[in-house]
């Protein structure tokens, strides 16, 4: 079989397809191999997710957020070791002094988080607010009393832990560095210049057209689902700098080649941000707000993915192939498993 003949198959013939609600968008250099567009934008009005749906992108924020700071650097406006306590004025904090900016980007800051990761259900994210309400989450800045006085995690710089946090106050940088929001900054720099047309960030209380509603499964005792819940109570009002801009796929992969072609940043740079610098798990490692999967020292694929209750992502581009792979989701935890189906398709046909 051809590529599209694989790619093809992958997504039509996995059995999580029909739990699957979002798109699934993969494109060679510019053109399209295949789209799916499956389950609902809204699902008591029955309006189907389409090409021109923007869906919550979670985690796949946290590139938008790395680009913008490595243009600040660019722009001489801050560095990477740029020391966050005394930029941010943090002194009063459990902020280590040692934490600079390279740490916050590569996750190696050893700062605790306002949640952890590694342990998620629905209810956890709900829990997250109980202290702070989710509708007081307007901008980056109204996340640091959920962190900035626990105690770290570890000494900074001597592991990979994934934080959210970190990704928060990179946020509070560009405002300080910029003097504009986090949010008016990423619209006119990364969205503007990468062509994004649809991509914003949109408050749970504002009415924007062809954006999905965010949806997690109520299961019975034996695991069956028997309802949804809407996002609303689980995520931030707003999104942040570590995750929650709404984009369509086309946006997505905009930006992917907008990145790789030196769009957005200066041809040193653009390099600075795909190596990767610090190895995750067996395989993998992370760089500066992208994943990178290894085969040896060979960049086997490079992007990101996300997780919230109303949202599940995968991101990545394969350099061998020049491929785009691009899923979006409104329904919590769906898009690991289509993602995954493809990647063995298009591992397959590095190896034929």
């Amino acid at each position: 079989m051809n590529i599209i003949e694989r790619i093809y198959t992958a997504v039509e013939a996995n059995p999580c397809l029909e739990q699957f609600s979002g798109i699934v968008f993969v494109a060679q250099g510019e053109k399209e191999l295949h789209f799916k567009a499956a389950g609902f934008a809204h699902r008591a009005h029955k309006i189907l997710n389409t090409k021109e749906t923007r869906f919550g992108t979670a985690s796949v924020t946290k590139m938008f957020t790395a680009v913008s700071i490595l243009q600040l650097i660019q722009k001489k406006k801050i560095s990477l070791d740029t020391e966050i306590v005394n930029y941010l004025d943090l002194r009063n904090t459990r902020i280590s002094q040692g934490v600079k900016v390279s740490h916050l980007l590569s996750h190696t800051s050893g700062i605790a988080d306002y949640f952890e990761e590694y342990s998620k259900t629905v209810d956890d994210f709900a829990k997250v607010w109980q202290r702070k309400p989710n509708y007081t989450i307007n901008a980056p800045g109204d996340l640091l009393p959920l962190f900035v006085r626990k105690k770290a995690n570890f000494i900074t710089g001597s592991k990979f832990h994934y934080c959210n946090a970190g990704y928060v106050l990179l946020g509070l940088v560009i405002e300080k560095a910029t003097r504009y929001s986090y949010f008016d900054y990423v619209r006119k720099n990364v969205f503007h210049r990468a062509n994004m047309a649809e991509a914003d960030f949109v408050a749970l209380d504002d009415v924007h057209k062809n954006v999905a509603e965010g949806y997690a499964p109520k299961k019975d005792s034996a695991g069956k689902v028997i309802g949804w819940k809407k996002d609303i109570y689980t995520v931030p009002y707003r999104g942040c700098a570590d995750g929650g801009a709404f984009a369509t796929a086309d946006d997505i992969s905009q930006f992917m080649k907008a990145l790789r072609l030196g769009n957005l940043l200066t041809k040193k740079l653009t390099r600075e941000i795909l190596i990767p610098r610090v190895n995750t798990q067996e395989g993998w490692s992370y760089g500066y707000g992208m994943w990178f999967q290894l085969d040896k020292d060979r960049v086997v694929r490079y992007g990101h993915g996300g997780e919230d209750p109303g949202a599940s992502c995968r991101v990545y581009y394969y350099p061998s192939q020049d491929l785009d792979v691009i899923i979006l989701g409104n329904q919590y935890l769906c898009a690991a498993p289509i993602m995954e189906g493809i990647h063995k398709a298009v591992v397959k046909l590095d190896t034929c």
